[in-house]
């Protein structure tokens, strides 16, 4: 057997594909993807020309792994897939196409991280049709929506990950302040204009703030819904993926980091429903945050490091935008 470079020794590998897929498929080869910060991914193809995705959550190399670390001490030990599979099943239930999970290893005992063995779907990310016809744009994009919607449909009381529903007593966007003081503490020190705008940007935080009005209901999101989070398979039908920080939240919190993730595709998913004051409080935090996080990545050598540094550049000058006021931005 070949040997190749993944988390699961060759062998073992090889044993659980047997188990789940058939004596008939046999690992040809594993492919590295590049999975995000949190977690490992990769293609693996067979010698009869099934493809499938494995999915690695190993907190030794999550880039965030001090974030996680510090979560953690507020609440639980590291959950590891615990997340993941909930989300597939609640989301599975609303008829969302997402990767099929074939076999999800939660056990440890063998091995010191979760794994899973997902379906590869053949396609691209959304924003490579940013450029295709009206028309294509059209299908893909209206369909993506649909898919959203029916997420979005979803109601609850309180608000939070499925495993912590009812244990968040203060408004969700309190905890958004928070988080957005610190990152932009940290921020500052890494980047002087920041740096130099700190507390006037501590003042714009503390002012959208004040506009929001309290509210007692919360809607299922994605979390992180960028183009790259949707692919689209050869016959132009869409699929969410990274559906591991779905939960119930304000649906500003989603629809202001599609509004800039999308750019002008962002009509197709447009509510006209929405907070504003919401939106321009998120988004705001999302730009600091991606600020922050794009800077941990280059410290803890992230290896798209281009990446990296057009995440800092580009938020960090929308975070700036703040302070020439909001009245001009438009969602």
């Amino acid at each position: 057997m070949m040997a190749y470079q993944c988390h699961l020794d060759p062998s073992d590998l090889q044993t659980h594909v047997k188990n789940i897929f058939g004596t008939e498929y046999v690992v040809a080869n594993v492919v590295n993807i590049q999975g995000g910060a949190q977690k490992a991914v990769y293609k693996i193809n067979c010698t009869n020309q099934f493809s499938f995705v494995l999915y690695v959550w190993d907190q030794t190399i999550n880039y965030f792994q001090q974030e996680r670390e510090e979560e953690q001490q507020r609440s639980e030990q590291y959950c590891g897939s615990q997340l993941f599979a909930q989300n597939y099943h609640f989301l599975r239930q609303l008829n969302v196409r997402i990767p099929t999970v074939y076999h999800l290893n939660q056990d440890r005992s063998h091995d010191s991280f979760d794994f899973a063995f997902v379906e590869y779907i053949d396609g691209l990310p959304s924003d490579a049709y940013f450029q295709a016809s009206r028309d294509v744009q059209h299908k893909i994009f209206t369909k993506s929506n649909d898919m959203l919607a029916a997420i979005h449909t979803n109601q609850n009381s309180t608000y939070g990950k499925l495993d912590e529903l009812g244990m968040n007593n203060e408004p969700c966007h309190l905890s958004i302040m928070k988080n957005a003081h610190k990152q932009l503490s940290f921020t500052a020190q890494y980047i002087n204009y920041i740096d130099e705008q700190q507390a006037q940007l501590f003042d714009v935080i503390h002012e959208l703030e004040l506009r929001i009005k309290p509210r007692q209901t919360y809607h299922f999101i994605h979390g992180e819904l960028g183009p790259n989070h949707i692919v689209i398979d050869k016959q132009l039908e869409p699929c969410f993926i990274d559906i591991d920080g779905a939960m119930f939240f304000d649906l500003e919190f989603e629809h202001s980091f599609m509004a800039f993730r999308f750019d002008e595709q962002y009509r197709y998913f447009k509510n006209n429903a929405l907070d504003r004051n919401r939106m321009l409080f998120y988004k705001l935090h999302h730009h600091i945050s991606y600020t922050a996080g794009g800077l941990k990545l280059l410290q803890r050598n992230f290896p798209d490091r281009q990446l990296a540094e057009s995440i800092v550049s580009f938020n960090s000058r929308c975070v700036l935008e703040f302070l020439a006021g909001t009245e001009h931005m438009k969602f």
